[in-house]
């Protein structure tokens, strides 16, 4: 028994691959690839993707007609697929031998074992499954799907191994019908290709806007299974509802985005703090991209002020700003477009792609004849941009607040976060003074300790100075007289 974790055929050589073999290799196959599949292929994303289901939905309810959906669970994918299969489908969509063989080649040989309480069982050899954290696995996964039954009544939507299967017409019955022949041709493709459905996790759900239909259920049978009919079945991320309200997507998505504060708060306290610049692009990269997420698809949901509340605390944190603080302040101390502005202007981005890539999956795709006022789908909202997206971002930003607006930290970023907290506060118009204190019951005295006055924030710009400041002059560029006014109330207030 091997039990060192040795590898028992050792590597004496290593050649250095480059990535451009592998895209090289993307661009020969991507046109044989079926237009369903859009897993890791140049020009699609799971944005799109789910854009595109959901676009899909909405055109549904233009057309008075009911979308069933099954979301299909495959039980550890890329782990079963069979290395026998897949060399007669890589050299079908190939044609060539020579890569075939350097495929199998790859596949074989390949050894495993496992380690438990430190100990280690024997090696064994793997004779089934992709080589997980490969360039390569994602690639070879669209190949040996891509001989998957596409059925004429039924639309597919693929990314990698998450398929969404539609079907639309008048009444469940008959959208029930369609689904049924779908799921037994995929039944029999999935036993002949080694591939494990799992009924148990798949779920099935109908859109619509018929309330008084809103009980009513898809009752598909999968493998001797009765599908489950699920409320808010989930699609790349994104959890969906019957009339696409999205409450559900976004009150999760507040909880992420809070979840993820919590981490950015770790950097910050009132006597110290990471640098500005280094808080704000730790924002940008935990908080901002776990709201926007797929905003192309839910952005114009009447429930995005929920996700906003949350990033809304995600910039008091980069700030230092109080929770009292009006908000109005804080994308402009950050240096980050509101919210509702970064959601619009990245849903015309997924517009533009839409236009002007061929390969984007919604090309050439046309906005069925609107019915209702109230639906603010994807097709009928959004709009083909002419500019970057950082200079769209500001200029609407600019146009609604009425003044000049970029995307930059406000003027003070450089100081120590104790006295960048301090200036803000103080621009704001919101900090810890005897006043704020006394109304939020934390001290019963409104009187400044320095001069006596009652201390109100309006009173900071004026105590212990020979010439009052203005707030907009703490917008401004830093001078000495704005350093001496920071350090003057620096860990006070």
């Amino acid at each position: 028994m091997q039990g060192n974790g040795q590898f028992p055929f050792p590597c004496n050589h290593y050649h250095e691959n480059s990535s451009n073999h592998v895209i090289k290799l993307t661009e020969h196959i991507d046109d044989r690839l079926i237009p369903q599949q859009a897993g890791f292929r140049q020009g699609k994303s799971c944005t799109s993707q789910a854009t595109n289901l959901i676009q899909h939905i909405e055109d549904g309810f233009e057309k008075k007609k009911i979308t069933g959906a099954v979301f299909v669970d495959l039980t550890a994918a890329y782990d079963t697929v069979n290395h026998h299969l897949l060399c007669k489908k890589v050299y079908d969509i190939t044609q060539d031998h020579n890569f075939t063989t350097i495929i199998k080649s790859m596949l074989s040989n390949r050894m495993f074992y496992v380690t438990h309480m430190g100990k280690s069982s024997r090696w064994r050899r793997q004779k089934n499954g992709l080589p997980q954290g490969s360039v390569l696995a994602p690639i070879l996964f669209n190949i040996y799907t891509n001989d998957q039954p596409i059925g004429d009544q039924t639309r597919h939507f693929l990314y990698a191994d998450d398929l969404a299967a539609t079907a639309q017409g008048d009444t469940h019955i008959e959208v029930q019908e369609m689904l049924q022949e779908t799921l037994n041709k995929l039944q029999t493709y999935y036993v002949d290709n080694a591939l494990r459905p799992n009924p148990s996790k798949t779920q099935v759900c109908s859109f619509h806007l018929k309330n008084a239909k809103a009980k009513c259920t898809l009752k598909l049978v999968w493998g001797g299974v009765q599908l489950e009919n699920c409320e808010n079945p989930k699609y790349l991320g994104i959890t969906l509802d019957r009339t696409l309200t999205y409450k559900r997507h976004c009150e999760n998505t507040k909880m992420k985005v809070e979840a993820r504060n919590n981490l950015l708060r770790k950097l910050v306290s009132t006597r110290w703090g990471a640098k500005p610049k280094t808080l704000r692009t730790t924002a940008m990269a935990l908080c901002y991209s776990t709201a926007e997420y797929g905003c192309a698809a839910w952005g114009r949901s009447a429930h995005v002020k929920k996700i906003d509340v949350a990033l809304n605390n995600t910039m008091r944190i980069v700030s230092g700003c109080l929770r009292p603080t009006s908000v109005k302040h804080l994308p402009r101390i950050c240096g980050i477009a509101p919210p509702g502005i970064r959601r619009c202007v990245a849903a015309d981005v997924e517009r533009t792609k839409k236009e002007q890539d061929p390969r984007h999956v919604m090309f050439n795709q046309k906005e069925v004849t609107p019915r209702l006022k109230s639906r603010r789908s994807f097709m009928k909202e959004t709009h083909e941009m002419k500019v970057d997206p950082v200079e769209e971002r500001e200029k609407r930003w600019s146009d609604l607040e009425k003044t000049t607006c970029y995307e930059n930290l406000a003027n003070g970023h450089e100081l120590p976060y104790v006295e960048w907290l301090t200036l803000n506060r103080i621009r704001a118009g919101c900090a810890r003074t005897a006043v704020n204190l006394t109304r939020w019951g934390i001290q019963d005295d409104v009187k400044c300790p320095d001069c006596g006055q009652k201390q109100t924030d309006d009173h900071l710009l004026v105590c212990g100075t020979g010439t009052a400041y203005t707030r907009e002059e703490l917008w401004g560029e830093m001078n000495n007289r704005t350093e001496g006014l920071v350090q003057r109330w620096k860990g006070r207030i």
